[in-house]
């Protein structure tokens, strides 16, 4: 929810004048999901716990909890604009013209590595300013609900604490020398353990701020959120007391701990002990990256509810959270089936598909949100600000199109199911049969996830790695080769051709071996596997070139030399040895 708080000012009334309730659903839950003290108390309990707690917390829980309320909060904006037809209609620029351009970018950034990182880089960036827009707005609405007067002064600081903070963030991620995985934020969001974006070109596309101006910018950002921060406090206590404040102050703190804290400690090498304010490192940082995302999920399903449940077509908690948890879950199936491997092809889950997916799924829910929850907005403002109730104006309308509607929902069901499924699979049972040796129904997972466009380079090699282990290689093959296919390695080219040669022959080995060149001309191993294996078959004339650019790879090996010259000797006199035409197209049989 990225509100834009531009209402006039209010006097601070007592709440009882007010007319409505200064909380939204009570005390409790207002402060726990709203101000976000209950990630403020999660956290506390990890930092408390120590390092141990983190590693207890299964990776299972993560999923569960993204499925359910990550993926709710996405799908209670997709209900909010598309359920109804008034919505519908006075969102038109965003619901269809918006989501029509952002499906035609995803293509083309899945087919065009350039557009993709742009796409990608894109939604990295602007993550945060999201987070930060929501915090914000939420911070101004709980102030409003309680008839604190907001100053054009007050207003001005308050928001340059928010901007200060996301600052901070934006500078970390396009500093110099903070590109792609070399980027300690950045970077843990890229991949999969073994498995890069780079075989595909897809990146993080830095602005590569200098070194110079990152060291004079960091500073006057971390000194300006200081003052703002003081400055905000200070005007707000001279309107209202501190306990009537305490609520849009917890959101500035979880602001802080979300991004301030552990970029400016990042930035000043800040080193704290505290694993949540010191972030930095692939696994810690997703798993706090993970967190929240959680926490802005609650918070946001936490006012979205609200103001659904104001409207005179309110259903029920059930029913309401039902349908944005199949609509959410579906937004994030749709493309990855549609466009991946089994569809229209490029690249993988792990490769770029997801990290390309997610960015547009975000890009269009950004989209959606800054132009759906604005507090200058009078019908928002009725409802989150006044408490007025009774929004619909087409409640006692017949509803018409309902086989429309049933197959829409059938459709998104079936999208909802092809996401969770998966997901449960490959987070809980894939790594559960691996380990237990139970091959058949780790294949079986796979072949599954394919079909939900969710096949992985990385699990294919780890079932054939067990394969192999557990002395059926035969069966390895196939589970390697399909791990190449998405994920090509020169050194899995060169393995993968070793144990054709032990089950298949030499002479499928020779042709693993040149596909791998075609795709890694430059890589020694593949050519020292190459020509040795054309040496074994007997045709050192075919070897030579690779045995040559070996040696032009690794001038210092005398092992290649050695070879170079005992294969020279071994052409028939008379007989010009093959020349490499290219070295990209090594000569074929």
């Amino acid at each position: 929810m990225a509100a834009t708080a531009t209402m006039p000012p209010v006097p601070s009334r007592s709440r009882e004048s007010l007319g409505h309730s200064a909380w939204i659903f009570g005390p409790v839950p207002d402060l726990l999901f709203g101000s976000g003290l209950l990630y403020l108390l999660f956290i506390s309990g990890i930092i408390f716990a120590g390092p141990s707690a983190r590693e207890a917390i299964s990776p299972i829980w993560g999923s569960l909890l993204i499925l359910i309320v990550s993926g709710a909060h996405y799908g209670a904006t997709l209900q909010r604009v598309y359920e109804h037809k008034e919505e519908r209609r006075a969102y038109r620029l965003f619901t269809v013209y918006g989501t029509g351009l952002m499906a035609l970018i995803l293509v083309g950034a899945l087919h065009w590595p350039l557009a993709g990182s742009a796409l990608i880089t894109l939604y990295l960036t602007w993550s945060p300013w999201h987070y930060t827009g929501q915090n914000y707005g939420i911070a101004v609405m709980l102030l409003r609900r309680r008839g604190v007067e907001l100053s054009p002064a007050t207003r001005r600081w308050l928001y340059a604490s928010f901007v200060f903070s996301f600052l901070s963030v934006f500078l970390n991620f396009h500093f110099q020398g903070g590109v792609n995985q070399d980027n300690p934020f950045t970077g843990a969001l890229f991949s999969s353990p073994g498995v890069s974006l780079a075989p595909h070109g897809f990146h993080f596309i830095s602005m590569g701020l200098p070194g110079e101006a990152r060291a004079i910018l960091m500073p006057v950002v971390g000194l300006g959120y200081v003052a703002s921060i003081l400055a905000t406090i200070a005007l707000l206590l001279r309107s209202a007391d501190l306990r009537t404040i305490a609520p849009a102050a917890l959101v500035m703190l979880t602001q802080a701990v979300w991004f301030a804290i552990p970029h400016l400690g990042f930035y000043l090498d800040w080193t704290t002990g505290i694993p949540a304010l010191n972030p930095v490192g692939g696994d810690r940082f997703r798993f706090y990256f993970l967190w929240t995302a959680v926490g802005h999920a609650a918070q946001y399903l936490w006012i979205t509810t609200y103001y659904a449940k104001s409207d005179d077509r309110w259903h029920g908690y059930g029913r309401y959270f039902a349908k944005t948890f199949v609509l959410g879950n579906a937004i994030w199936a749709a493309p990855v089936i549609l466009l991946g491997p089994e569809g229209i092809g490029r690249p993988d889950y792990e490769s770029g598909l997801a990290m390309c997916v997610a960015s547009a799924v975000n890009l269009h829910h950004f989209m959606l949100d800054g132009a759906i929850w604005k507090l200058r907005n009078p019908k928002i403002a009725s409802v989150l600000i006044r408490d007025d109730a009774g929004r619909s104006t087409e409640s006692g309308q017949r509803r018409s199109g309902r086989w429309r509607g049933r197959l829409a929902w059938g459709i998104a069901g079936f999208f909802c199911v092809a996401n969770v499924i998966p997901e449960l699979e490959i987070e809980q049972r894939l790594p559960a049969a691996l380990s237990s040796d139970d091959l058949g129904t780790a294949e079986s997972i796979l072949d599954r996830a394919a079909y939900y466009g969710r096949d992985s380079a990385a699990w294919r090699a780890s079932l054939a790695n067990r394969l192999v282990k557990t002395h059926d290689p035969s069966r390895a093959i196939p589970q390697y080769r399909r791990s190449l296919e998405f994920y090509p390695q020169a050194h899995g080219f060169s393995q993968l051709g070793i144990l054709v040669e032990k089950l298949e022959g030499l002479g499928e080995a020779i042709a693993v071996w040149r596909e791998g060149l075609e795709g890694f001309p430059d890589d020694y191993d593949l050519n020292r596997r190459m020509a040795a294996g054309l040496l074994k078959a007997k045709r050192p004339r075919e070897a030579i070139p690779y045995l040559e650019h070996s040696v032009a790879l690794r001038p210092d090996d005398a092992d290649a030399k050695i070879a170079l010259r005992a294969a020279r000797k071994r052409v028939r006199p008379g007989v010009r040895p093959a020349r490499l035409q290219s070295v990209a197209a090594p000569p074929r049989d």
